[in-house]
């Protein structure tokens, strides 16, 4: 049985659909079409997105650069090799997710609201998966 939850942005949204037993999940980015970033444990997936906007970034010790700002990278998912990166929250009310295909090529850029990102640690952390 396919379980999903949806995890919208201010435009973009990001799709997370556990496949199988073992709670493989596909990620999906969803701006007027679904395109697939690729694929990961969806318990590790929750882990880390829910850690990076726990944090706004803050408590993490890898950082890049990204358009001229520090960002954070929050999690890398198999099958098609994008990684997906969070900017640092300076003020705590708005973050940026990049989603950066392993070629380099940017995907998306997600923002979050104070408001979304409590609503992504909710629909995370009460997934039942």
């Amino acid at each position: 049985m396919i379980k999903t939850i949806e995890l919208k942005g201010i435009e973009i949204s990001l799709i997370l659909r556990v496949v199988n037993e073992s709670n493989w999940c596909n990620v999906y980015l969803v701006n007027n079409k679904e395109v697939k970033l690729g694929a990961e444990c969806i318990e590790n997936i929750s882990k880390r997105i829910i850690s990076y906007l726990r944090s706004g970034g803050m408590d993490q010790t890898s950082i890049s650069k990204y358009k001229g700002r520090d960002v954070v990278s929050i999690i890398g998912l198999f099958e098609e090799h994008t990684w997906i990166y969070g900017t640092q929250s300076l003020n705590g009310n708005h973050l940026k997710i990049y989603c950066i295909e392993d070629g380099g090529k940017e995907l998306a850029e997600i923002h979050l609201t104070k408001s979304i990102v409590n609503d992504w640690i909710f629909h995370l952390e009460n997934f039942q998966f």
